[in-house]
């Protein structure tokens, strides 16, 4: 009788451990994307290409608040697995730039020791792969800095956005920077994520690409 009762212990032990793995499992192919359904072939390719890039994911297009009034005749259309990787490397292609301000003081402090604040942009081409049939795209980070003298003390108000003629948009989740070169520069990181309509297998939906950039600035 006793191990009658133990038997049925393990056996509800089990069970329920089966239960909270298949709906653990349900819960993780939600938020990965695959709830969306493809055919055997598509989604073995989904899953390679999502295997190799990290942070990237599809959701249905319809969850997506920027892509609910997109057209969806006017989508990019992703026919294999080179399309899937060439957009998501296009997207993600940040070269090193290094740039100098234009000075432009947005805000003088008369002080003893002449510190003042100043505003900068950054732009920078990021031309487009024939994916994205060559569009031209330009990666822009706006911040001000303060300068101590000749020494660069601090940045803030960093931001960042995407212009030109677009098929995505871009979300800033953080900014972060240091300075460099004994106050003469600083290196800026920008973290954030894509966010654009594709066609694949047949079906429209929304590839969330995570990104991020980084550039070296000098201000004189």
């Amino acid at each position: 009788m006793k191990y009658k009762k133990i038997i049925s212990i393990l056996l509800c032990m089990l069970i329920l451990s089966i239960s909270l793995s298949d709906m653990l499992y349900a819960d993780n192919k939600e938020k990965s994307g695959n709830n969306l359904k493809f055919d055997e072939k598509t989604q073995k390719m989904i899953d390679k290409v999502l295997k190799e890039h990290k942070g990237v994911k599809l959701v249905p297009i319809d969850e997506c608040e920027n892509l609910k009034s997109i057209d969806k005749n006017n989508l990019i259309q992703i026919n294999s697995e080179e399309d899937f990787n060439a957009l998501i490397n296009t997207l993600r292609s940040t070269a090193q730039i290094e740039g100098k301000a234009e000075n432009n003081i947005m805000q003088s402090i008369v002080a003893p020791q002449s510190i003042d604040t100043y505003y900068k942009h950054i732009s920078w081409y990021s031309p487009a792969s024939s994916i994205l049939s060559s569009l031209l795209c330009w990666k822009n980070i706006t911040f001000n800095y303060t300068l101590n003298g000749i020494t660069l003390t601090n940045l803030s108000n960093i931001k960042s956005y995407i212009s030109g003629i677009n098929v995505c948009t871009w979300t800033q989740n953080n900014a972060y920077y240091s300075i460099i070169g004994a106050g003469s520069g600083a290196n800026i990181t920008i973290d954030g994520y894509y966010l654009t309509g594709i066609k694949i297998g047949g079906q429209p939906a929304g590839v969330v690409i995570n990104d991020t950039w980084y550039r070296t600035w000098y201000w004189d």
